[in-house]
């Protein structure tokens, strides 16, 4: 099977590291450092799937306002976005769920990987 192309845009350059290393077997993972990051270099690309952190430090823009604008381009308003995030808080948690109903995420993973096995069959089914 040919590894498909898939773009996490995360400012955690560990995250990078760690992800590139649980995928490599299974798709070509390319990085993405914040949403201004990804207006200047990465747009124009076709990606099979999108990993989305939610929370950037340095950026006014989060991961679900960077989904939303993604999903209204015509290159990538049917490629899957999978929220990756740390962020717990009530008030957070609810704003990303409502994102999912709303449809511009298609999956919510939480880090710390509580299963790392769900996590790459996640990652898979949306490869197909």
């Amino acid at each position: 099977m040919e590894k498909k192309l898939i773009l996490y845009v995360e400012d955690d350059s560990m995250m990078h590291s760690l992800l590139k290393f649980i995928l490599c077997d299974i798709c070509i993972l390319e990085v993405c450092s914040s949403p201004d990051e990804f207006f200047e270099k990465y747009m124009n690309i076709p990606y099979s799937l999108f990993i989305m952190d939610i929370g950037f430090k340095n950026s006014n823009t989060n991961g679900i306002e960077l989904s939303q604008e993604i999903k209204k381009m015509k290159l990538h308003k049917n490629t899957p976005i999978v929220a990756f995030t740390a962020y717990s808080m009530g008030y957070i948690r609810e704003n990303v769920n409502q994102a999912k109903e709303m449809g511009i995420f298609e999956e919510i993973l939480t880090k710390p990987f509580e299963n790392l096995e769900y996590f790459r069959n996640t990652i898979l089914k949306y490869l197909q």
